[in-house]
């Protein structure tokens, strides 16, 4: 054929003029803002009306806005990509209206949501081209009703001529020999649970001993002559892929054994230094002893004051930490800028009662010996004795009413049916093709230069999925998935029911978790890669962590639930009982069905490794914490300059095994988590860095959350705790202020010395210290006039 008009005489375009199917062909090249049409079928005219002409098409293109024509360009390099190169086909259920908008300027008010499908048309202006795609369609029984060319011919291949018994078992074929289950799983999850697309990978040995594996994916179809529903199943060799990936699969876990090979030696190394470090200055001491008894004989066996005894074992008793401040308390209630109150409450946060069992435990005998006024005691004691027989609420209705949920822990995660219905729903939507706004929100939470993201705004337009639709965007760009056989439906299904059980408090809510989460993965790529601080399975458990480091809170801190004998301070014995919990339900949900369980295709170390990175990382997030970590993390050796890897800002499977000319490879593997601690610990106060008016909603979220903590006080009769009462809000700007001062700006600053990169982070928490600075001094001179 000679021009593209003669299209139309083809036979098989003739064919698709009498189909009750939409059909239409488009031209596509890359960097062009949209296909442009060149044919379609009177079916197509009738349902979407008629196509643009080349000057509306013209004039609809210069009047979109910069954003949209940005996004067009990209989705149809995407698109020219998919199905010209890779030769790709697929399906879309989505609104007509607006994924042809730019094809059709009179698609019927009347048209509804529809089966799209984009694939590589066998029509070229030569005739007919032969597509590698094996191409079936079975009715709802399973029966053959068509295949294509190259289907025919493998039947034939295989000795079967007759097609009209095939059936869809006689398809799915693994060494050989029929499935007959696999193919009624097949049709059930296409017929009988609506499922949208149904994928299955099957293997088969060849005559050289070495496997084979073929992908077929299927799709419900209404069959436009029968007009009754079928199904379309697609067949590829994926075999060079699954080569490949196991491969490079092979050489990751060596690697990986050659690193940890190399740290065992280093380890063993240390070990011996440092135990001949303890016998010379063992020798040096009983050298320096022996030379004072020789020189002064006398004064050797001088007795010791009980006075100093006693000063001793206080010094003991008192030293809970000894990398924290010196004089912590003292410093914090008579700061020049900081009232009784608001030192108390960074007391709490900062050391509180659930610092040192030991301490408590010296408290309360001191306690039976304390002298109280009369009476006092006495009730005291009945309002200590009512307090641990109270039940605390653990899930509220929107008007305040108790409920608890059969289950689960905490009762923080819905039954089975709910569960079900919450992934079948969000599920779903991810299959859509996301609308312009939330696509651009991904788009930017994902930016790894973007250290101020609201994440309100990708809440309100997810409908309030912010967790899980980012989790599974975040996810799906960094090349962990097929580094660690990672099944997207799990994956999916993970994110979902853990969103779910995030409750809807205040500020421990879904949307701090996606908060945490979008920051720690900018800090991730602005340092800690770089760097050489994460390898591909600690980069998944630094994910993972944000993702469920509040996972069924309550909106109750530490002190609380220890002062009340919650039945997590009594099950973690007083020792972080929120962090302990968090992370212990998420693995329980990781376990509670085959459908979540994302670890199932890694090996046995990756797991182990995985689960002791989330671990450590969620329980740094407990406050109490704090000064230990930041100590420790400001006596690391500084690493000198290294080049930025190369690649874009999204790390990818290939970027984990470069190597790296950074000295952060003299990092020790417990100094590397220790890096990743403290970034968690900057990501979960991450709204420090936020845009002043979201970090001022933040600060009132978590305000409110306070303040229904101590209403519950109040209500079990409790001493309420600091800055926790309702009636008494005048110590909020301050309580900001000295927050900053003594945690915020040493931790940021910490940081930044070791990744530069996250300058822009310390930089807007400066401001909005400088802004709560502002408030402070116009507070206190309008209380002096």
């Amino acid at each position: 054929m000679s021009d593209v008009s003669d299209l139309a005489a083809l036979p098989e375009v003739q064919a698709l003029e009498r189909v009750h199917l939409p059909c239409w062909l488009h031209r596509i090249a890359p960097g062009s803002l949209a296909p442009s049409l060149i044919w379609c079928n009177a079916a197509a005219h009738t349902k979407f009306g008629r196509p643009w002409t080349e000057q509306e098409h013209a004039e609809l293109l210069a009047s979109m806005p910069e954003a949209a024509t940005t996004l067009s360009r990209r989705s149809t390099d995407r698109l020219y990509k998919a199905i010209i190169e890779r030769k790709e086909s697929f399906s879309y259920w989505v609104d007509p209206a607006r994924a042809l908008g730019q094809t059709f300027s009179a698609i019927q008010t009347d048209a509804t949501a529809g089966d799209l499908h984009f694939g590589p048309f066998p029509v070229t202006l030569d005739g007919v081209v032969e597509t590698p795609i094996h191409s079936y369609l079975f009715d709802s029984s399973g029966k053959l009703l068509y295949a294509n060319l190259q289907a025919k011919r493998s039947f034939k291949a295989k000795g079967t001529s007759d097609l009209d018994n095939v059936q869809l078992e006689d398809l799915l074929l693994e060494n050989g020999t029929k499935q007959p289950d696999i193919a009624a799983q097949a049709l059930k999850a296409l017929l009988v649970d609506k499922s949208p697309a149904h994928r299955i990978t099957l293997r088969s040995m060849r005559p050289d001993g070495r496997y084979s594996w073929r992908l077929f994916e299927m799709w419900p179809r209404m069959d436009q002559v029968l007009l009754e529903t079928a199904i379309l199943v697609n067949s590829f060799n994926v075999t060079s892929q699954k080569e490949l990936a196991e491969q490079l699969d092979a050489a990751r876990k060596e690697l990986l054994k050659r690193n940890t090979s190399l740290e065992r030696s280093c380890y063993r190394l240390k070990e011996s230094q440092e135990k001949l470090l303890t016998e010379q200055q063992g020798l040096q001491d009983r050298l320096t002893k022996a030379l004072e008894l020789h020189l002064h004989p006398k004064t050797s066996g001088k007795p010791v004051e009980m006075s100093e005894i006693l000063d001793l074992r206080n010094a003991a008793n008192d030293a809970v930490d000894l990398r924290r401040p010196v004089d912590l308390q003292d410093q914090l209630l008579n700061h020049s800028g900081l009232s009784h109150d608001v030192g108390a409450s960074m007391i709490e946060l900062l050391e509180g009662d659930s610092n040192s069992s030991a301490k408590r435990w010296a408290n309360s005998r001191s306690d039976r010996h304390a002298i109280t006024k009369f009476g006092q005691g006495k009730e005291s004691r009945r309002q200590s004795r009512r307090s641990s027989t109270d039940v605390v609420p653990i899930l509220h209705h929107t008007d305040g009413s108790a409920i608890l949920r059969p289950g689960w822990p905490s009762g923080g995660l819905p039954e089975e049916e709910s569960k079900e219905q919450a992934v079948a729903e969000i599920g779903a939507k991810m299959d859509w093709p996301l609308i312009l706004e939330v696509e651009q929100l991904l788009q930017e939470a994902s930016d790894t230069s973007n250290f101020q993201f609201d994440m309100f705004r990708l809440a309100k337009a997810s409908g309030n999925r912010p967790l899980s639709m980012l989790g599974f965007f975040l996810f799906s760009g960094s090349g962990l998935i097929p580094m660690f056989n990672i099944p997207a439906n799990k994956l999916l299904n993970f994110f979902v029911l853990l969103e779910e059980g995030y409750h809807a408090n205040p500020y421990h809510n879904r949307i701090h978790a996606a908060s945490v989460l979008q920051m720690m993965h900018v800090l991730m790529h602005n340092g800690l890669i770089e760097q050489g601080v994460l390898d591909g399975v600690t980069m998944m458990g630094c994910y993972l962590a944000a993702a469920v480091h509040d996972f069924d809170h309550r909106g109750f801190n530490n002190d609380y639930l220890i002062k009340t004998r919650d039945k997590l301070a009594m099950l973690y014995n007083d020792a972080s009982p929120n962090e302990n919990h968090h992370v212990s339900g998420a693995y329980g949900l990781f376990m509670s069905s085959p459908d979540v369980r994302l670890s199932e295709g890694m090996d046995l170390e990756d797991k182990n490794t995985l689960r002791a990175s989330i671990i450590e990382l969620v329980l740094a997030t407990d406050m109490k914490k704090h000064f230990g970590l930041l100590s420790l993390f400001q006596v690391l050796p500084r690493p000198s300059p290294a080049a930025p890897m190369e690649g874009s800002s999204v790390m990818h499977t290939d970027d984990l095994t470069k190597d790296s000319d950074s000295s952060a490879a003299t990092w020790t593997t417990q100094q590397k988590m220790l890096i990743a601690q403290v970034a968690l610990k900057c990501a979960d106060l991450g709204h420090l860095a936020a845009q002043q008016e979201v970090h001022s909603r933040w600060v009132d979220a978590l305000t409110e959350e306070f303040f229904r903590q101590g209403d519950q006080e109040r209500k079990r009769g409790m001493k309420i705790s600091p800055l926790m009462d309702r009636n008494e809000t005048a110590g909020l700007v301050k309580s900001q202020v000295g927050f900053f001062e003594i945690v915020a700006l040493p931790l940021y600053r910490s940081f930044v010395d070791y990744m530069p990169a996250a300058q822009p982070m310390l930089d807007a928490v400066k401001a909005n210290y400088q802004f709560w600075h502002g408030v402070h001094d116009s507070t206190q001179d309008k209380a002096a006039s």
